[in-house]
């Protein structure tokens, strides 16, 4: 787990603080419709990489409103495709400049008929808290490779206690559209289950696409077999069952030895 604020993105923690503070201050200087001030920051932003989701998204929303303003039309487009991708259901404020806000239509009505990128991840129906818990990772849409991996996040949740989370990696390879993977066994000692989220990043490590996140992630019930009590093994019914079985023969003989003709015994007449 990554320390303070800072996000795990491909295969290292990253501060997202640098990238946001200057999308921030480009933001900021659109506002007053200061373009020359906005796309130098932007500009740097767009080096400073990787950057998590939320700060990507706004940076191609700046980008794009920065290049319309300057009627660069295929630049703001292209920063609206690529927002799009990322966030398909995003809207810009009616309050902005047309010349924006038009261009983006454009490049929304456009992006609607296009393919979106998309993740599956499955797994058995019935899992075992003691065993491995296989994984299918599996990329359905990949429009412009942008899909290049995937960290994953897990913890173990039971009755008693909330495991921190546990991260891995894994690459996603354009000719390799399905993998398998497992996670280690949860070895919980009682029912629980295991929460899983990830975070897809491109080429350069920037999240592109959220699978889920930690306050809302997939669940996975974990079945759980409890010991089997002293007095139910085999074994124990094995010995008891002996013993009645010798019992039973006592009975049965006894049973079978037929009484005398005669009983002895004296009496005395007076």
């Amino acid at each position: 787990v990554c320390p303070g604020q800072e996000v795990w993105l491909r295969d290292r923690c990253v501060s997202p603080e640098a990238g946001r503070d200057l999308v921030s201050s480009a933001k900021k200087a659109l506002k007053s419709f200061d373009v020359d001030a906005a796309m130098p920051a932007l500009e740097r932003a767009l080096q400073t990489g990787p950057h998590p989701h939320d700060v990507l998204v706004e940076l191609y929303t700046q980008l794009g409103i920065a290049h319309a303003y300057l009627g660069e039309e295929d630049k703001a487009l292209a920063a609206f495709e690529r927002l799009l991708l990322i966030s398909p259901g995003h809207l810009l404020s009616y309050t902005l400049s047309p010349k924006a806000t038009f261009l983006f239509e454009r490049a929304r009505r456009e992006r609607a008929n296009k393919e979106q990128p998309q993740i599956s991840l499955s797994w058995p129906q019935d899992v075992r808290e003691d065993e491995p818990i296989p994984l299918t990772i599996e990329v359905i849409h990949n429009p412009d490779s942008v899909l290049a991996g995937i960290t994953l996040f897990a913890r173990t949740v039971s009755e008693n206690h909330k495991s921190p989370l546990r991260l891995g990696g894994v690459r996603l390879s354009p000719g390799q559209p399905r993998q398998e993977l497992a996670l280690p066994a949860a070895n919980l000692g009682a029912r629980g289950s295991m929460q899983l989220f990830g975070r897809v990043h491109d080429a350069e490590g920037n999240e592109v696409l959220l699978w889920f996140n930690e306050e809302r992630p997939r669940e996975i019930p974990l079945g759980y077999e409890a010991p089997i009590p002293w007095y139910r093994k085999w074994w124990v019914w094995a010995t008891i069952g002996g013993v009645v079985a010798t019992g039973t023969g006592v009975t049965v003989y006894a049973l079978g030895v037929e009484p005398p003709d005669f009983v002895g015994g004296t009496f005395a007449v007076e």
